[in-house]
């Protein structure tokens, strides 16, 4: 018997799975890049080259790369590629081949583009034309369309698919239910399509194998709207098709292992924590790395690292964490997409492992009042997705001053040179032996920066998490970012001084009960928020982040609570607005739905210890 496993993420944050029954072996099945954002990246420098009158505003850029508006053609001869491009709402290219035209768009909507092209316009004509682009209208449902090469690799592995209520992602994490408000119902279905791209056997289960899964329209014809990971791929090709911008994100994983309690083993001094009838404590009351809560568990944790790496997974560092019974494990960088995939896997990994030594986990951010919480700290760093390609000078200013020479590293700035102190245009001031960040990392810092209140509630999203983010607790508390500044919420570090690539931003406020498809995907809407916004960067806080202090008196506190958090997103229309590009309305009305649910219902957070295992 061979099994595949369907792993898929609710609005909850719940890792869900469904078992499929196959016989014989899995089509071998890799990664395929396709062409389509390089394309389109051409086709953007098109608008701009063959349009002299045209202002080459980000957010125009960004409509045209996405393929949803269109120059009218400027080659008058039709050969094969002109035919095929123009079916495919993209620019003729000399540079373009048949096949690469074929693949090429359009991902975004046509609602999008059109936002994109004049947000502020609340009512418009059902088509427009500016400067000679002809913009695709408005159009309702999904946030994106998808390709024939998308279709065809859904129709493929669909032999090894499964039904799934639609209503799916409108469950709450403590009942089996659809909650009020989510746009969903009991009546219609899914279609969970695994990414054969992405399979993994699982070293714990013999035959037994998972994938990422998506939700598609029972036709294939399209991802459902409600689907998260379908949402993720759409941002990251906006991110890409606008700005030529790719992400590559790490994790570090923090959990809290917990071992069985009974009422003779009971220890009145012990750490209790009661969920589902049944009692745990913690494996130890350890602090901070230290040695012997390692070897005391070393024998489950080598197994997880191991079973991580036999999954494809690399393993940079792990330790013990500050709080009792907890632990981190830190994976290394990857493409945004496989990143979070990854997270999943790693999580399953964890979580199997555990459970084959008479333990369970918890990721849960705050298990116990007063003690340090669990995180799930995400290290983004930005590429140039397309270094061969050249813009446009006048295309974007994020494309011609901020790549490190001869490296496609858009984090810091060209020919920064990390010793002595520098001031930055954006208004940075660099501490002594730190990389200047480039125009465009310190634009996409300040649109996380800007949007971070509203930004907390896709990723420390239910009531325990604002336990968690406390002053003093490492986990940033107040809306400032810092040079490896453990108390700022975002923390810009340079691991080695003699490498700026390896410079990165870290988002603390990011936790195990977060959809990672869904978090990620807000993370992009406010980066590219700052990018389209020309966000300046406000100083970096270097000192222990105080109100009161007179060093820092401008400082204003995160949101302290989960409705503190929905209100502040509730204000930030432009945050809204792209995370109706971005997520789509469906799913976005859906995930906001179990968020109020869970605010008002979910008093009690040791009663989801184990949902989040």
């Amino acid at each position: 018997m061979a099994v595949l496993r369907l792993l898929y993420c609710d609005s909850a944050g719940v890792r869900r799975c469904r078992a499929v029954v196959y016989k014989g072996e899995l089509p071998a099945v890799t990664a395929e890049h396709t062409d389509r954002a390089a394309a389109n990246g051409l086709a953007a420098a098109t608008v701009v080259a063959t349009n002299p009158d045209l202002q080459p505003t980000p957010s125009l850029i960004e409509a045209a790369a996405a393929g949803v508006i269109t120059l009218t053609p400027v080659v008058s001869d039709s050969n094969d590629t002109d035919a095929q491009a123009t079916q495919q709402s993209i620019l003729p290219s000399a540079a373009l081949t048949p096949a690469q035209a074929a693949t090429a768009g359009p991902f975004a909507s046509k609602t999008a583009a059109y936002a994109a092209v004049a947000e502020d316009a609340a009512t418009a004509a059902p088509s427009c034309s500016i400067n000679g682009i002809k913009s695709a209208g408005r159009s309702q449902g999904l946030p994106h369309d998808v390709s024939p090469a998308e279709v065809a690799a859904a129709k493929a592995a669909a032999q090894y698919g499964a039904g799934l209520t639609m209503a799916s992602m409108g469950q709450p994490v403590n009942a089996d239910m659809m909650v009020p408000g989510s746009g969903l119902i009991p009546v219609g279905e899914v279609r969970l399509i695994p990414d054969l791209s992405a399979v993994q056997a699982l070293p714990w289960a013999e035959g037994h194998s998972i994938a990422p899964a998506e939700m598609w329209e029972r036709d294939l014809s399209r991802p459902s709207p409600f689907c998260p990971r379908a949402a993720l791929k759409h941002a990251l090709l906006a991110l890409e098709q606008g700005y030529d911008i790719k992400l590559m994100l790490g994790f570090e994983l923090e959990f809290t292992l917990l071992r069985p309690v009974t009422s003779s083993s009971a220890d009145a001094s012990s750490i209790v924590l009661t969920a589902g009838g049944h009692s745990w404590t913690p494996v130890d009351e350890s602090i901070y790395c230290q040695s012997s809560a390692l070897d005391h568990m070393s024998s489950v944790l080598d197994k997880m690292v191991s079973a991580l790496e036999s999954m494809g997974i690399d393993v940079q560092q792990y330790h013990a964490e500050s709080g009792p019974g907890q632990f981190e494990i830190a994976t290394a960088p990857y493409p945004a997409l496989e990143a979070v995939d990854k997270l999943l896997y790693s999580k399953e990994v964890i979580s199997a492992v555990a459970r084959q030594h008479g333990l369970e986990v918890t990721f849960l951010p705050k298990p116990y009042a007063g003690l340090a919480g669990s995180g799930c700290h995400c290290h983004i760093s930005l590429w140039q997705a397309h270094p061969e390609l050249q813009h446009h000078s006048s295309a974007s200013s994020y494309s011609s001053n901020s790549i490190i020479e001869d490296l496609p590293l858009i984090t810091v700035a060209p020919g920064t040179v990390p010793v002595g102190r520098s001031s930055h245009a954006s208004g940075q001031c660099v501490p002594e032996g730190y990389p200047t960040l480039s125009n465009t990392a310190a634009a996409f810092l300040a649109g996380l920066l800007e949007h971070l209140p509203g930004l907390l509630c896709f990723t420390a999203p239910t009531n325990n998490s604002y336990d968690r983010l406390l002053p003093g607790t490492w986990s940033g508390a107040h809306i400032c970012w810092g040079y490896d500044n453990r108390e700022a919420p975002l923390r810009v570090c340079c691991p080695d001084p003699d490498k700026p690539e390896t410079t990165n931003i870290e988002y603390k406020a990011f936790d195990g009960t977060t959809n990672p498809y869904i978090g990620v995907t807000a993370i992009i809407a406010a980066g590219m928020r700052g990018l389209q916004e020309a966000s300046v960067l406000p100083p970096p806080t270097q000192v222990m982040p105080n109100p009161a202090d007179t060093a820092t008196p401008q400082l204003r506190s995160l949101p302290a609570s989960l409705q503190e958090a929905m209100a502040a997103f509730e204000k930030d229309n432009s945050l809204q607005t792209k995370l109706q590009q971005l997520l789509g309305p469906d799913l976005l009305k859906a995930f906001l739905a179990v968020r109020r649910f869970e605010a008002a219902e979910v008093k009690d957070p040791i009663a989801t210890l184990l949902r989040y295992s």
